[in-house]
């Protein structure tokens, strides 16, 4: 189903930025009022599952590109102009 998601290194890369944006971005909006530091489970999960989601999306977008076949024979000799 998923033949074009590599969890490679940029993936890795995406998913932790992705991570830290989104659970300080969380922790902003709904921790307003409250001054404490505590881990929030609920942001976190969040931030990991749409990391996920984003790298799914910028890896389907790499691989949209079209593949050219080789319509070439490898053995032919390169013609002389």
């Amino acid at each position: 189903m998923f033949e074009f998601y590599e969890f490679n290194t940029l993936n890795i890369c995406i998913v932790l930025i992705s991570i830290f944006i989104i659970y300080n971005l969380l922790g902003r909006i709904f921790n307003e009022k409250e001054n404490n530091k505590k881990l929030n489970i609920d942001h976190l999960i969040f931030a990991v599952l749409f990391s996920f989601i984003i790298s799914l999306l910028f890896s389907y977008y790499l691989t949209g590109n079209e593949e050219k076949l080789l319509d070439d024979n490898y053995w032919d000799p390169i013609g002389e102009t």
